[in-house]
């Protein structure tokens, strides 16, 4: 079945756009049995973007992909959590003929290479469209949701949003494997992946996804579960709790000294960005906990549009896309 990406050269007759209201598309998809008389494809570019609907023109398929997360810098030999990858959702939405829409569509979240700055977006930044940002300097970042608004150009406006994929959590000089972004979109975007090291009480867990109702629940940092240390060459860290997911944006990965988190994807709510890890240091004695991943973001559509397809985790890797038909 053709991807998205694929639909600008595939046209629909507007008899095939005014489909039952409510029902849900199995397969073949809206897209793959679309035959219009025309179709405009919008890329990532950071900015809103503007949708001038045709004379004539009363009803459009749009098919959204969000962007994915970003996987994390790997420090040492030590594994990092995959990114998420976004939500893809297609539905016919009922439109004026000439009114503009804007349309938003979701950057990949930054990945941190060696040699990156730290400040500003350099390290971690989230993908546009609300994507949270990633611990510095070795988390992932989550993915910007893709979306299009109706009426104004606010969130409260967006009658149709791709939910954009959790970060992926990390490791500090090797030590575990951190947890995985979840995937964007549905109804609910999946949860980000546990940290997974030598002791479980020092790995950061991973956020919750977003909601119809309410931003995923940050991740919980790892615990140091040692008495207090005595010396000057002893030293100890627990991990910070990821931020909550918010309406249009994921939330940020926890701070902390050690196993580095995921943020969070953006959606209709954002998912929660990943806890990160504890550490301890005893002379030559190292333990690190891996941070979690961040959660993938919530996927929406307006309750009136119609032939609606809304899956998690199927658009692929990289910034986000639009396509509407008509």
């Amino acid at each position: 079945m053709p991807h998205l990406r694929d639909l600008a050269g595939i046209f629909a007759t507007a008899a095939l756009l005014t489909g039952c209201g409510g029902s849900e598309l199995s397969s073949p998809s809206l897209a793959t049995r679309a035959v219009s008389s025309g179709s405009q494809t919008f890329n990532y570019k950071g900015r809103k973007q503007v949708f001038h609907v045709p004379a004539g023109v009363k009803r459009v398929a749009i098919a959204a992909d969000g962007a994915s997360g970003s996987t994390n810098y790997g420090s040492g030999s030590g594994g990092g959590g995959g990114a998420g990858d976004g939500g893809l959702v297609e539905a016919t939405i009922s439109v004026t003929p000439g009114e503009k829409l804007a349309v938003f569509v979701g950057g990949q979240g930054f990945t941190y290479s060696s040699g990156s700055s730290c400040s500003g977006s350099g390290s971690g930044g989230g993908g546009y469209n609300g994507g949270g940002n990633g611990q510095c300097t070795y988390g992932g970042a989550g993915g910007g949701a893709s979306d299009v608004r109706q009426g104004g150009d606010g969130l409260r406006d967006r009658i149709m949003v791709a939910g954009g994929g959790g970060g992926g959590g990390g490791t500090f000089y090797g030590y575990g494997t951190g947890g995985a972004g979840g995937p964007g979109g549905a109804k609910v975007g999946g949860p980000g992946g546990l940290g997974s090291g030598s002791d479980a009480a020092y790995d950061g867990d991973g956020g919750g996804g977003g909601s119809n109702k309410a931003g995923g629940a940050g991740g919980a940092g790892g615990s140091y579960h040692g008495a207090a240390p005595q010396c000057r060459e002893c030293g100890y860290c627990n991990g910070h709790a990821g931020a909550n997911g918010a309406l249009g944006s994921g939330g940020d990965a926890g701070l902390g000294c050690s196993g580095p988190a995921g943020g969070g994807g953006g959606g209709w709510y954002g998912g929660g960005g990943g806890g990160s890890g504890a550490g301890s240091y005893y002379g030559e004695s190292l333990q690190v906990g891996p941070g979690g991943g961040g959660g993938g973001g919530s996927s929406y559509v307006e309750k009136g549009a119609t032939r609606v397809k809304n899956l998690q985790g199927a658009a692929p890797p990289g910034n986000g896309q639009i396509v509407i038909s008509w």
